[in-house]
């Protein structure tokens, strides 16, 4: 309701008391997204880690990268060297610079993703993603410069290209005699249709992604482990200085929601 929507909206500090918009809610308010998503890119650009801030928050709009369905043990061993105690969206971000890394090197990603159960088609929605925030704070907020645009008609054409594949008709299957008995189904064809539009989506990557950047300093993901915070969780519990002294059941923890004072 209402009263819930102004509450949240003060506890992302876009609100003052006297539900007025706060220097950061006039600048949230100019963005076309969720206030969460806004107050993350726009503090992580600030403070000069935006283009990480980006990629994570791409990759919460997107579903799963994972591949739960058909992931063995060895994938899951592969895969582990990429996870990270620092929570999930470090995990994603580890995954998606690999991933991007991977690409610039030439490597097969397509593979690359199979050995690690992870769903490549994710990891490309996250390239998009993340070109339409940089165009969003671009056009609202002024931030970034017109040298960093890429040639849209290409991007047009690839997407053209694309939208005509999707209508061509299925690769037909071929049926094959083995033994005189048994019948086997050749997905050669299929599997060369899945190639191209691999490549097709990789040529959008490129020309969308010209300059990945993929060495974050100790300094850098401190900073981005702050702005996630920030903008994510606002409503942080710390726990209070006597709980040493308490039994977990009796543990105090403070927000500043929860120590708020009232409105006069």
């Amino acid at each position: 309701n209402l009263n819930e929507s102004l509450a949240f909206l003060q506890q992302q500090g876009a609100l003052k008391t006297e539900n007025e918009l706060s220097p950061i809610g006039q600048v949230l308010s100019r963005l076309p997204v969720e206030v969460s998503l806004g107050k993350l890119i726009f503090s992580a650009a600030v403070l000069g880690v935006l283009e990480p801030a980006l990629t994570i928050a791409a990759g919460l709009n997107i579903q799963s990268v994972f591949n739960k369905s058909n992931c063995r043990g060895e994938e899951l061993q592969i895969r582990s060297l990429l996870e990270t105690s620092k929570g999930d969206l470090a995990t994603l971000l580890n995954i998606y610079e690999e991933w991007s890394q991977a690409k610039s090197e030439g490597v097969n990603t397509r593979q690359w993703c199979k050995k690690r159960g992870i769903k490549e088609q994710q990891l490309f929605e996250m390239s998009k993603l993340r070109r339409q925030f940089r165009t969003i704070l671009r056009d609202h907020l002024n931030i970034g410069s017109k040298e960093e645009d890429i040639d849209e008609e290409k991007v047009r054409d690839i997407r053209r290209l694309k939208w005509r594949k999707k209508l061509e008709e299925p690769a037909r299957k071929i049926l094959k005699i083995k033994h005189g008995k048994h019948r086997k189904t050749d997905h050669s064809s299929e599997e060369e249709g899945e190639e191209e539009e691999d490549e097709i989506s990789s040529l959008e990557y490129f020309l969308t992604n010209p300059q990945p950047n993929l060495d974050l300093s100790r300094h850098v993901r401190d900073t981005l482990n702050f702005v996630s915070v920030f903008g994510l969780y606002p409503n942080i519990a710390i726990s209070d200085q006597h709980n040493a002294e308490k039994k977990p059941t009796d543990f105090v923890f403070h927000t500043q929601r929860k120590n708020r004072r009232p409105s006069p």
